[in-house]
């Protein structure tokens, strides 16, 4: 566990159910004694895992100290506040917003969206001007790893052009000097990794959800906080950059500026983005430009990992839209941009994020099939791409583990099979008679020693199908109701009797194993001779027991008596005596001095 990680696993809460990687679209997920361990180097940071894991083990790093840091320290620390601000804190005012923000310290409030009037300004005019038959957006950071680490050939067609919370953090420290501080709050996980990577552009990026519990650990309440004039957005409103964190904002926003001689194209969560690009590349030679916008969250921003639970995407586009509607549309990001050179430089993409290829490691042929042999899988048949494992097939699982991501532990039919094996050699040597059925009285296991308890018939039929599986115990065994009773609802779960079988008297357990499934059975022929000299043993060493016991309780009852009568005459000498030994106490004279 390293908890300077951006996702990192509290292995004590993790209950290795996998759900983390069947989830994980890039299988950045290490399984190391059935506690799942999230790989940093293959991580995207799309937050899923933190979204779906049903232990809530995995664990976003906090770093809400550092900003307090950086409140405490830096005479001017602004907050950068993600466009999606507008669904996450719907039910306050901006201005109130504002108030509480700098409550908590910070000098200034300014919209995210700003550097997103900014990065649609650079992209339109990349397009008129340049004309590239494919362009893919790279304002979402967990596409932007995606792309590097896992769709190289894809490399050359992914915006050059920064994100707008670095594009934003730019401008701010240009209007506010370098001594500024800039720190991020949004939705977004992976902005804490882009934070990270920024070289200091970025100071510290937050979630919604630190932010929201710094307010509460300040007692801040957003509603009931009284702004003044000084409560509004630094510098001013933004344009249509607020429309970014819905799905197909980024092309709104690019529209309104005048980006319009381009096909537009959206694709929203990583499943849907990387069925999407497959055999994309070929579009480059066209003529007409191709602008796919792409977002690592389904819907869009809006539907961050770290938003609130309980508003469906609907709800949150029609919030973000109704906020736009307010005073957006006269806003011109050229106001903001200053000369061409100046637009360049704030849009250029910090080098740190271009992340190296993830390079596929293939085992051989022979490696996998030696490794799926390990979990009993010999052939084609018994690949049964369950995908319980968490991997989509056998062979993907097989080589997981041969890279040492994946235990044969996490495979349902190999642990299955080798529990079944277990179960099977026990029944099979045990010296008892053994006997396993279902509701409807069928044999689904049992031993040789029952068929030879039933006689040598049912020994003959045990020997051409072994376990008997599937006869009628009613058919076998006289005593077949002892196990309907266990079997049945409300009864008793165990009877332990002797039972007359034939000719034989035996003694047994039988016992539910599944209430109204599922009864067991364990007998003895108690008329065999070494089971009787057993029998006889056992009862004497019973009747001796009994007679200890019986002594002991004897002596511990005279032990007790004889307690009592002690502490009764220690009462009445105590009684009898006067209440200052030392001043009253007398000296016995000798025979000599009564004389």
């Amino acid at each position: 566990m390293d908890k300077t990680q951006v996702i990192y696993t509290e292995l004590t809460e993790c209950q290795d159910c996998y759900k983390c990687l069947r989830e994980c679209p890039v299988k950045a997920i290490q399984i190391v004694n059935g506690h799942a361990r999230v790989m940093a180097e293959l991580c995207i940071h799309c937050g899923h895992c933190v979204e779906v894991c049903p232990q809530k083990a995995k664990k976003v790093r906090n770093d809400v100290e550092k900003a307090k840091v950086l409140v405490r320290l830096r005479p001017k620390v602004v907050l950068s506040l993600a466009p999606s601000f507008a669904a996450e804190f719907s039910d306050t005012s901006v201005e109130k917003l504002i108030a509480g923000c700098r409550a908590l310290g910070f000098y200034a409030v300014s919209e995210t969206s700003l550097g997103a009037d900014l990065v649609s300004l650079g992209m339109s005019e990349h397009i008129a001007k340049d004309r590239p038959g494919l362009l893919v957006s790279s304002a979402c950071p967990s596409v932007v790893q995606y792309i590097n680490k896992y769709v190289p050939e894809m490399r050359g067609f992914l915006s050059v052009s920064c994100s707008p919370m670095v594009a934003h953090a730019r401008i701010l420290k240009e209007m506010l000097g370098t001594g500024t501080a800039v720190v991020f709050a949004g939705p977004c996980i992976a902005k804490k990794w882009e934070a990270d990577m920024s070289g200091g552009i970025v100071d510290v990026a937050l979630t919604f959800r630190e932010l929201k519990a710094w307010f509460e650990e300040e007692k801040i309440d957003l509603r009931a906080m009284n702004p003044t004039e000084e409560d509004g957005l630094f510098p001013r409103r933004a344009g249509h950059g607020v429309l970014y964190p819905i799905e197909g904002g980024m092309v709104a926003s690019m529209k309104h500026i005048g980006a319009s001689d381009a096909q537009f194209m959206t694709f929203s969560g990583i499943q849907q983005i990387k069925s999407a690009l497959k055999g994309v590349s070929g579009r480059e030679g066209e003529g007409k430009t191709l602008f796919l916008e792409l977002l690592a969250c389904e819907g869009g921003c809006v539907n961050g990992p770290q938003t609130s639970e309980g508003t469906g995407t609907i709800v949150k586009r029609l919030q973000v839209l109704s906020y736009r509607r307010e005073e957006t549309a006269s806003v011109d990001p050229r106001s903001s941009a200053g000369p061409k050179e100046s637009l360049d430089a704030l849009l250029t993409m910090p080098a740190n994020l271009y992340e190296s290829e993830v390079l596929s490691q293939n085992a051989s042929e022979e490696r996998i099939r030696a490794a799926l042999a390990s979990i009993g899988k010999y052939s084609r048949k018994d690949e049964l791409n369950c995908s319980g494992c968490g991997y989509d097939s056998c062979r993907a699982f097989a080589a997981a583990m041969i890279l040492g991501k994946a235990e044969k532990t996490m495979c349902l039919s190999y642990m299955r099979n080798l529990a079944q094996k277990k179960a099977n050699a026990l029944l099979k040597t045990m010296p008892s008679a053994a006997v396993v059925v279902d509701a409807s009285m069928r044999i689904v296991e049992s031993n040789k020693p029952f068929a030879e308890l039933l006689g040598k018939d049912v020994v003959d039929i045990y020997d051409i199908k072994p376990s008997l599986e599937g006869a009628d115990l009613r058919k076998l065994l006289p005593f077949w109701q002892a196990f309907e009773q266990v079997l049945r609802p409300g009864d008793t779960d165990l009877i332990s009797s002797d039972f007359r079988c034939n000719d034989k008297i035996v003694h047994g357990s039988v016992f539910s194993i599944e209430k109204g499934l599922l009864a067991g059975g364990l007998f003895q022929d108690i008329t065999a001779p070494w089971i009787q000299k057993d029998r006889v043993i056992a009862q004497a060493k019973k009747v001796m027991h009994q007679n200890l016991k019986t002594v002991q309780k004897i002596a511990y009852l005279l032990g007790e008596n004889a307690a009592e009568a002690e502490a009764a005459l220690t009462s009445i000498i105590e009684s009898f005596q006067p209440e200052d030994p030392e001043e009253n106490f007398v000296p016995h004279k000798h025979k000599e001095d009564r004389l």
